[in-house]
């Protein structure tokens, strides 16, 4: 079973820094999730907020504002400000999901691709990334753009996928995901939870436990075969990636729990 870090570790990192990166890996992390955005002179970042939340009274839009302009601003606030061209060279051996945020979601996906092509990472990247978005259109052009990528169920697609596996096998063919994520509160009913893991189950297709609160959500995932488990409960974290003797790293001990999404996930 492998843990998904969710933008890093800890609240006494930033989310989406390199930093935080660096410690969900040394805490046993496999599988790095990391939002991307693009300004609007084609730099990829790493920003989950339509603004940074960092340097939000600047009221600097990403996808608005050049790179240069929130590189200074964040400077200037003491916040980060990480590219995915340095994200890539630092944990680009690990499996990554890429969550491609829906208002810059075809800027960031071509500039995703031109670089890519540039670097000659094409081909790995398709190997080790799962791609997130968050619209039909992106979808089809997420696929264009990477012809072998391995889509994830976004939030609405999971829940169908779920919902018609309480009652049903919903085969590969049927919905095309690689990655359907299962919300936690399904593995509270264990039957539910079976029943679910087993009628999408297919070789094509991992399932992840989306943020679970307690041991015993993870216990459940581990006894269905559940393929990863993604949540922001540091304490959860050894008894996932097995690395039970080892204490995360100090920046991830005094993480709570934060929410999984504002208001609005897709922004």
């Amino acid at each position: 079973m492998k843990l998904v870090s969710h933008r890093g570790i800890g609240t006494n990192l930033s989310d989406n820094s390199l930093e935080a990166f660096d410690a969900a890996v040394r805490a046993g992390a496999s599988v790095l999730e990391v939002d991307l955005r693009t300004t609007s002179n084609g730099e990829i970042v790493l920003v989950h907020n339509k603004r940074h939340p960092k340097i939000a009274d600047e009221g600097l839009v990403i996808h608005e504002t050049t790179f240069e302009r929130l590189r200074d601003a964040a400077r200037a606030s003491g916040a980060s400000l990480a590219t995915f061209p340095a994200f890539h060279r630092a944990f680009g051996d690990h499996e990554l999901i890429l969550d491609i945020k829906w208002r810059s979601g075809p800027a960031t996906l071509s500039a995703l691709r031109a670089w890519a092509s540039a670097e000659g990472a094409l081909a790995r990247l398709q190997e080790r990334a799962f791609f997130l978005v968050w619209l039909p259109e992106h979808a089809a052009l997420a696929r264009a753009l990477f012809p072998r990528a391995r889509m994830v169920a976004n939030r609405a697609d999971s829940l169908r996928c779920v919902a018609a596996a309480a009652v049903r096998p919903v085969p590969f063919e049927r919905h095309g995901f690689a990655l359907v994520s299962v919300p936690s509160a399904v593995f509270r009913a264990p039957g539910l939870a079976r029943r679910v893991a087993e009628n999408l189950r297919d070789p094509r297709t991992e399932l992840m436990n989306y943020l679970p609160g307690s041991a015993a959500s993870v216990e459940c995932s581990r006894r269905l075969g559940v393929d990863l488990v993604m949540t922001d409960h540091a304490e959860l974290w050894p008894r996932i990636s097995g690395m039970d003797s080892a204490a995360p790293p100090p920046a991830a001990a005094s993480k709570g729990h934060r929410p999984s999404h504002d208001a609005n996930p897709r922004q």
